[in-house]
């Protein structure tokens, strides 16, 4: 099995699921379960994010970069020559 199947802290949900089973509930069209269990999302998941405990936008796991994108190329760049 490949290390991707495996990893626990992938993200196991379509960020455009979680998105529409956000909107559903905030319109008052379905129940936080309902919508959960429609878009095949984590249920504690959804809730944390209609709490404001963690934000809607995806997030990227593990920690955040020291160097923005524009550093590493400039570094990349230097080490080259």
């Amino acid at each position: 099995m490949s290390a991707q199947l495996n990893c626990k802290k992938c993200l196991q949900y379509r960020p455009e699921a979680m998105a529409m089973a956000i909107q559903m509930v905030k319109s008052g069209q379905m129940s936080k379960k309902l919508a959960a269990k429609s878009y095949g999302v984590p249920k504690t998941t959804l809730l944390d994010k209609l709490a404001g405990r963690v934000p809607e936008e995806p997030t990227r796991v593990g920690r955040k970069t020291v160097l923005t994108p524009a550093e590493e190329l400039t570094l990349v760049g230097l080490l080259i020559l």
